[in-house]
């Protein structure tokens, strides 16, 4: 029952993180964003939480297509 759960449990369970595994995109799909911002009036790269390990990544694609960063709360301190 219940009562022979180690203590640790739940730790070690909300420890565990997922990793997904996405496809890599297909070249009409960049290519079709890549026209979606160039046409943009405004682009801006919107991003949250789920971005946290790719605080370089966003700055660098931030640079390159000249585009500001707007982070949500949750994503606010990924980008310095």
């Amino acid at each position: 029952g219940w009562d022979k759960i180690e203590d640790n449990f739940r730790n070690n369970a909300a420890a565990h993180k997922v990793v997904p595994n996405f496809p890599a995109p297909r070249k009409e799909q960049v290519d079709k964003a890549l026209e979606l911002i160039k046409n943009a009036e405004n682009p801006i790269v919107y991003f949250g939480h789920g971005a946290e390990d790719a605080s370089a990544e966003l700055k660098e694609f931030s640079d390159k297509f000249k585009m500001p960063l707007v982070s949500s709360v949750l994503g606010k301190g990924i980008v310095e």
